[in-house]
C-alpha cells in the first residue's frame, strides 16, 4: 500500500505539515507583527501631538496667561467669596452717593439650579438719581452682578430722599474637575473671548482698589434732613 501510494502520501503529509506550521507559527507571528505595527503607529501619532503641544506651551506667554486667568477669576471666581462681593457692592453704593442702611447675604442652593450663585439684599438711602447711578454702576463692576429686584419708596413727600431695597444675584463657578486629555491640543482664545477679557480689564482698571476697604462705606441710618 505504501509503495503504491507513497507518491501521494508524502506530498499530502508535507502539505498538511506546511498548513500546520502556517496555522500554528506563521499566522500568529503575522498577527503579532501587525498588532505591534498598529501600536507603533499610534505611539508615533501620540508623540507628534505631544511634541506639538510642548512647542505650543513653550510659546505660551505666562504673564499674559496669568493676567487673563486673574481677569476671569475676578469676574467669575471659583468660590463664593462673599466678603469680596459685599465690599465691592458697598463701594458701588458709596460712589453713587447713597447711604447704606443695611445689607444681608442670602445663600443660594446650587443643588436646586444649574447655576452657582447667591443673593445680596441691601437697603440704601438717597435721591432717585443716586439710585439710578447705583443700578448703572452694577453693569460696570468687575464681578458679575445681576439685578433681581428693586423697590423704591419716598421717605417724605416734601423731600427728594427715597429708600430703595435692592436685591441682586452674584455668580461664581467652581473650577472644572475635567482637565481633558494630554493629547488634546491647547485651547485657543477666540476673538470673542479676547473682547470679553478686554472689557473685564477695563472694568478692573476703572474700579481700581474700590473693593478693598469695608470701612469707607457709611453704615447706619443717618438723618436725611440734617
Amino acid at each position: 500500500f505504501y509503495r503504491k501510494y507513497k507518491l501521494i502520501i508524502w506530498p499530502a503529509v508535507v502539505g498538511v505539515s506546511c498548513l500546520l506550521i502556517a496555522a500554528l507559527i506563521i499566522v500568529p507571528q503575522l498577527l503579532v507583527y501587525f498588532n505591534l505595527r498598529s501600536e507603533a503607529d499610534g505611539l508615533s501619532s501620540r508623540l507628534g501631538l505631544l511634541q506639538a503641544k510642548a512647542q505650543g506651551l513653550e510659546q505660551l506667554n505666562i504673564l499674559d496667561y496669568n493676567r487673563d486667568l486673574d481677569l476671569a477669576q475676578a469676574a467669575l471666581p471659583s468660590e463664593k467669596q462673599v466678603p469680596q462681593a459685599l465690599s465691592m457692592f458697598q463701594n458701588l453704593v458709596t460712589k453713587s452717593g447713597l447711604s447704606l442702611q443695611n445689607m444681608k447675604f442670602i445663600s443660594g442652593d446650587a443643588n436646586l439650579t444649574t447655576e452657582y450663585s447667591f443673593q445680596l439684599g441691601a437697603t440704601v438711602l438717597g435721591d432717585m438719581n443716586s439710585v439710578k447711578r447705583l443700578l448703572l454702576s452694577m453693569q460696570k463692576a468687575p464681578r458679575i452682578f445681576r439685578l433681581e429686584s428693586v423697590s423704591v419708596q419716598a421717605i417724605r413727600a416734601t423731600t427728594d430722599v427715597v429708600e430703595a431695597d435692592v436685591f441682586l444675584k452674584v455668580f461664581y463657578e467652581p473650577n472644572s474637575t475635567n482637565l481633558g486629555s494630554v493629547e488634546q491640543p491647547i485651547p485657543q482664545l477666540s476673538a470673542a473671548d479676547r473682547q470679553i477679557l478686554d472689557e473685564l480689564a477695563n472694568k478692573v482698571r476703572l474700579s481700581g482698589s474700590d473693593s478693598a476697604n469695608f470701612s469707607s462705606v457709611p453704615l447706619g441710618r443717618s438723618d436725611p434732613f440734617e
